[in-house]
């Protein structure tokens, strides 16, 4: 038997809602899908950009950022999407942001400054900056869960 936390009611095992009451008991897995693709598509827009750039075989320190990049975003975006939402997916997603956003906005600079072409990537990480602030509750709430 679940006891519900709200009324003391004694539910059925298994049970996802206080009968008695309607208290939610089980914890449905909050998966943040849109963070994670975001965060994916992020770091292999930066794995392809250090692959592919000729500008960037100059500056060695930018393509590691931009490699460094790539695995925090795509470990962090998997841990998001797949519901493993804790504070080391959050942390490792806070360091793929900005490393991103630091070296792919760096590199934009140069890449004007040079008349070369670089990519706006930098506007990818500004996105998921902003969802990361925006659900900032649902991730506390899964964190605490």
């Amino acid at each position: 038997m679940t006891k519900c936390p709200r009324c003391g009611y004694d539910n059925p095992e298994g049970a996802k809602y206080c009968i008695n009451c309607g208290y939610k008991l089980a914890r449905d897995e909050e998966r943040l899908e849109g963070l994670g693709l975001l965060l994916i598509a992020s770091g292999v827009y930066l794995l392809l950009a250090a692959l592919f750039e000729p500008l960037l075989r100059y500056f060695p320190a930018v393509v590691l950022a931009y490699l460094i990049t790539f695995v925090l975003g795509v470990v962090s975006g998997y841990m998001f999407y797949s519901g493993r939402v804790s504070w080391a997916s959050l942390a490792v997603g806070v360091a793929a942001i900005a490393i991103g956003l630091v070296s792919s906005g760096w590199a934009f600079m140069v890449g004007l400054a040079l008349k070369g072409i670089f990519g706006p990537g930098w506007v990818l990480f500004l996105i998921a900056l902003v969802k990361l602030a925006a659900d900032r509750r649902r991730i506390a709430s899964t964190i605490k869960g």
